[in-house]
């Protein structure tokens, strides 16, 4: 579950409000009002304790990355990063994965619409032959919060994991 601190004054001292309530489409006050002034976001994990988190620099990073991805799809594959990042969320800061088992190098795009391997929108990632690489980034996302990924061969696997997002 995704929670809010929103912080507003009553009688002239400050006082702090967590809720469920989204903020704004600005990420300025919470939805609705102008009374409640939006401070930051964060995720409870599994059994309802707060993830272990830390703001940097208008970014959410966790200590426990959420795994949302791990394949070889050879044709481009939407997902979903929907409950896994706050709705207002517009960029995913994630860690690819990556691994080719075979004495050729491994590709794999990642973005909103990668059409094809080669010449597809997004990030592309390499990785050696019969090697392991992994590499952290911004992905920005859709309005719809999702993305699509794609890997050159069944012999490419590509793993995402979420490691916090970045609000503004």
């Amino acid at each position: 579950t995704f929670y809010y601190v929103y912080v507003y004054i009553v009688a002239g001292v400050p006082t702090f409000q967590i809720s469920t309530t989204v903020p704004d489409v600005y990420r300025i006050f919470k939805s609705g009002g102008t009374t409640h002034k939006y401070l930051f976001s964060f995720v409870t994990n599994g059994i309802g304790n707060v993830a272990r988190f830390y703001w940097d620099d208008g970014a959410m990073h966790l200590y426990n990355e959420l795994g949302v991805v791990s394949g070889a799809p050879v044709v481009a594959t939407s997902v979903s990063m929907a409950g896994y990042l706050p709705p207002h969320a517009k960029i995913a800061i994630v860690k690819s994965f990556m691994e080719s088992t075979i004495a050729a190098h491994g590709t794999a795009r990642i973005g909103p619409t990668p059409t094809d391997i080669a010449g597809g929108y997004g990030r592309q990632l390499f990785v050696g032959a019969n090697s392991v690489k992994s590499e952290t980034y911004d992905l920005a996302l859709s309005e719809g919060q999702s993305f699509d990924h794609i890997c050159n061969a069944a012999t490419t696997t590509h793993a995402l994991t979420i490691q916090g997002w970045k609000e503004k």
